[in-house]
C-alpha cells in the first residue's frame, strides 16, 4: 500500500496530488468490505415494533455507505448528491460527492437481501459447533494414549483446576469427585458405560458405579435343582458315602425291607469349586476420552 511521509519536513504541501493519493488509499482499504459479501448490514438498521428501521452502515455491491433509516419498504436505492466549494475567491463546482442508501418505492435493491454480517468470533463459535464436540463430550479413542487429540484427555479420574478448565467444570461440576478448586474427570478405566435412566435406582445418578468383573453365585442366585444319588434297600449292609450323610439320618443303613422309615438321607456327589465366573460380555479395549476445552 502507498504511504505518505507527512514528517519529511516541518511543512508538507497539501496538494491535490496528496489528497488524491489519500482517497485512492482509502478506496483500496474499502475493498476489504467484500470479505463479508456484496450486500449486507455492517451495523445498525434495527427494526422496531412500528416497522421503522434505524440508521446504520451497509455494504452495497462491495461499497461501504451510510444507511438513512425510515419506514421499512421492500426496496432501497442509492441517493447521490454533490456539493460545491468556494475558496480564495474561486468556485469549485461539485467538489464533494455524498452517497447514502435509503428506502425507496422503486429501488434497485431488495431490502430482504441484506442481513447483519456475522463477526469472526461468532463464525468461529458456529464452526466449532459443527466441526467439534462441545466441552464435556465423552467418546471412544482407538489410538495410542500419546496420540489423543488436543483439547481431549483420557477419562482416568485425574483432578483438574476449576479455573484452568472453567467450561468443563461448568458442564460436569463435581459429578465424578473433587472439592474446592479441583474437580475430577470420570474414570472409565476398565469400565463400561450405561445410559442414564431416572426410573431405575441403579441408573438415576450420574457418576454412580456398579457391577463386577467376576461374580460368585450365592444360594439365592442358584436355580432350584435336584441331584440323583445312589439308593436302595438292604437290611444289614452298612453304607458309608465318602461325601457324608445329610441331617436326620438313622445309623448308617440304607434302610430295611420291613420299614422304610429308617432310610438314611445321604448327600449327593459334590460338584463345583465355588470360584467366581466371568461376568462381562465379549469386549474390545479402547480409550474413553473427554473434551476438556
Amino acid at each position: 500500500m502507498d504511504k505518505v511521509n507527512w514528517l519529511a519536513k516541518d511543512s508538507f504541501p497539501a496538494s491535490t496530488y496528496t489528497f488524491d493519493l489519500m482517497q485512492k488509499t482509502t478506496a483500496l482499504v474499502a475493498v476489504l468490505a467484500l470479505i463479508g459479501g456484496r450486500n449486507y448490514i455492517l451495523s445498525g438498521c434495527k427494526e422496531d415494533q412500528t416497522g421503522n428501521v434505524s440508521d446504520g452502515v451497509i455494504v452495497i455491491d462491495g461499497e461501504v455507505m451510510p444507511f438513512v433509516g425510515g419506514l421499512k419498504k421492500d426496496k432501497i436505492t442509492i441517493k447521490e448528491t454533490t456539493e460545491d466549494d468556494h475558496a480564495l475567491g474561486i468556485d469549485y463546482p461539485e467538489a464533494y460527492t455524498h452517497r447514502i442508501a435509503q428506502f425507496a418505492t422503486n429501488g434497485e435493491y431488495n431490502w430482504n437481501d441484506f442481513a447483519v454480517i456475522t463477526s469472526n468470533l461468532e463464525l468461529k463459535k458456529v464452526l466449532d459447533s459443527y466441526n467439534g464436540d462441545p466441552v464435556g463430550v465423552i467418546k471412544e479413542w482407538g489410538g495410542l494414549e500419546t496420540k489423543i487429540p488436543s483439547d481431549y484427555m483420557l477419562c482416568d479420574g485425574r483432578s483438574l483446576s476449576t479455573t484452568e478448565y472453567p467450561e468443563l467444570f461448568e458442564a460436569i461440576g463435581f459429578l465424578y469427585g473433587g472439592l474446592g478448586a479441583e474437580f475430577k474427570l470420570p474414570d472409565f478405566r476398565g469400565r463400561f458405560a450405561v445410559g442414564y435412566d431416572s426410573s431405575k435406582d441403579d441408573y438415576k445418578t450420574l457418576g454412580a458405579k456398579g457391577g463386577e468383573e467376576k461374580h460368585t453365585l450365592t444360594i439365592a442366585e442358584t436355580p432350584e435343582h435336584k441331584h440323583i444319588y445312589p439308593w436302595g434297600e438292604n437290611p444289614s449292609t452298612a453304607w458309608n458315602p465318602p461325601w457324608g450323610y445329610a441331617n436326620d439320618y438313622i445309623q448308617n443303613m440304607r434302610g430295611s425291607n420291613s420299614n422304610d422309615t429308617d432310610n438314611a438321607w445321604a448327600y449327593s456327589s459334590p460338584v463345583g469349586e465355588n470360584k467366581p465366573h466371568e461376568n462381562r460380555p465379549p469386549y474390545l479395549v479402547v480409550s474413553k476420552i473427554i473434551k476438556v476445552k
